[in-house]
């Protein structure tokens, strides 16, 4: 599906392709002319994140294992790629062809080449609409507010149900992961000094676009209940 997107890209008209996937996704189209964006999130908190989504969600991969499963043994599966440097195989371009366990430096040193290279910018999820602000500024989006989706209610850090023992094993697992983190913050705390920026500002205009969007989200939840497309 993603490399038939892309052969139908047309980069004149700076058409943008978006969603989960590994680096080296612009090798599938004709026109190599491509640059990237990201957002990167703190190793345990996106793995956390992981956990609640394969509890919660029936399709998901392991869901069976997880749904009563404790997080403490879904950070240490090693079925779990994700779990082991996952955002380090997914910018460096590796993905699933490194098996659990065997991630090196060079696959580090190869994400930080392609971010350098490749990346317009590196939002940071912890500072979500500081992140968009800076893609504003680079001439990238030309609105910076939105209607939030796919949240989770009331699920906690989860860092309570962790030992002192699994949580340094999944840090250890994952140094290559929490390396990448902190260069990526660093180049974003450098990117983002000069923009102004007021998280109250922006809390209250995003309110002020949300309650314009209103209609709409009932309309697409009453669509939803009665299983209509669209």
């Amino acid at each position: 599906e993603l490399q038939q997107k892309l052969r139908q890209v047309d980069v004149s008209n700076k058409q943008l392709i978006h969603g989960h996937f590994v680096f080296g996704a612009h090798e599938l189209s004709s026109q190599a002319e491509a640059k990237y964006l990201t957002f990167v999130r703190d190793p345990l908190k996106n793995a956390i994140s992981g956990y609640h989504h394969v509890s919660r969600d029936a399709k998901a991969m392991y869901h069976s294992d997880y749904k009563t499963g404790r997080l403490e043994d879904y950070l240490l599966d090693n079925r779990i790629l994700e779990n082991d440097n996952g955002l380090v195989r997914r910018i460096s371009g590796v993905g699933d062809e490194i098996p659990f366990g065997k991630m090196q430096d060079q696959h580090y040193k190869k994400a930080i080449e392609n971010i350098n290279t490749w990346f317009i910018a590196v939002g940071i999820t912890e500072q979500f609409d500081l992140s968009i602000e800076l893609f504003k500024s680079l001439g990238v989006l030309k609105k910076v507010y939105y209607w939030r989706q796919n949240t989770t209610k009331n699920k906690g850090s989860g860092k309570a149900d962790l030992s002192d023992s699994a949580l340094n094993k999944f840090k250890e697992a994952n140094r290559f992961d929490y390396a990448l983190y902190a260069y990526c913050l660093d180049k974003f705390n450098q990117s983002t000094t000069k923009i102004p920026f007021s998280q109250s500002s922006f809390d209250f205009r995003n309110k002020v676009y949300n309650m314009f969007l209103l209609p709409r989200k009932v309309v697409k939840k009453v669509r939803q209940v009665l299983g209509m497309k669209g």
